[in-house]
């Protein structure tokens, strides 16, 4: 029996609660895959001051020289290679990590959800041995998601052109067509997105070759496009639900301190930049144990 969207949140709250540890780590991965993007930030201010300090060294008279030193750096061919090629690194090692707890998580809330809640430790045996193997999927699931980024980017495109060539025509129907398109080219980005995140859990949980992944994550996806469209949008929803109450949470406990120096202000907002980043790892937790159970349950 193939298990609904409300069993597939029931059992992947129960996978997440007892492999809640899984949390701190998500948490920790998302630090560091923050932290990797410091070192692009750091060079190109450190390049551009140069060059403003530079500039002012030879102009100290004047109040434009700063602004001109930086802009100077700005647009040379070797900054942006450096900024551009450091930053491409830092995307590809996050991806990387991302990549290394999936492969770990994975086989764990596999296994907490099972019959008989096998606690075997999987996490580093999913990381040493199953990122190998996960990571061929993984690239098929990054090109068929950003085709489906192109698509929805290529008819959006498209739409703005026809709406600008129609605009004040009055056509009903030319707005609706486009209105159409726009949706499915929306709805086609989401379910190449579901694909890729269930053509990973193919690979992880029942080892799946990369194309196999993929066909089998697709022919899911597509015999239940519903469910697994209420499920992107449910946690979209909580996502954004969870982001809304600490602002408000964090608005209302600092409200007071309105005239406060910014230093002191650096201790909350930190704190609720943490409980942020840790609910959001709670909620992507609980969307890997759900999507399991969509993905690899085989009733």
């Amino acid at each position: 029996m193939v298990a609904t969207l409300g069993e597939a949140m029931r059992l992947g709250m129960s996978g997440l609660w007892r492999e809640r540890w899984l949390v701190p780590v998500g948490f920790l991965t998302t630090l560091i895959r923050r932290a990797l993007g410091l070192p692009a930030t750091a060079v190109a201010l450190l390049l551009l001051l140069r060059g403003a300090w530079r500039a002012h060294q030879l102009a100290p008279f004047s109040g434009e020289a700063p602004a001109l030193g930086g802009a100077w750096v700005l647009v040379q061919p070797r900054f942006v290679a450096l900024v551009v090629g450091l930053s491409a690194c830092a995307a590809l090692l996050g991806w990387l990590l991302r990549l290394a707890f999936v492969a770990g998580a994975l086989p764990a809330l596999a296994g907490a959800m099972g019959p008989a809640g096998d606690r075997e430790p999987r996490f580093a045996t999913g990381v040493a041995w199953g990122l190998p193997h996960l990571l061929p999927t993984a690239v098929l699931g990054l090109v068929l998601e950003w085709t489906g980024q192109l698509f929805l980017a290529g008819v959006a495109l498209a739409a703005f052109k026809i709406s600008q060539v129609a605009m004040g025509s009055g056509r009903v129907a030319l707005a609706a067509a486009v209105a159409a398109a726009l949706v499915l080219a929306l709805l086609v980005a989401l379910l190449a997105a579901a694909v890729a995140d269930a053509a990973l859990v193919r690979t992880a949980v029942r080892g799946d070759g990369p194309v196999e992944a993929v066909l089998q994550a697709a022919s899911r996806v597509l015999a239940r496009p519903a469910a697994y469209l209420l499920a992107l949008l449910a946690f979209g929803v909580l996502s954004l639900v969870a982001s809304a109450a600490v602002q408000s949470v964090g608005g209302v406990a600092t409200g007071f301190a309105t005239s406060a120096p910014m230093l002191v202000m650096l201790g909350p907002a930190l704190m609720l930049s943490a409980v942020a980043t840790v609910l959001a790892a709670a909620l992507e937790v609980w969307w890997l144990a759900s999507l399991t159970v969509l993905a690899a349950h085989e009733g």
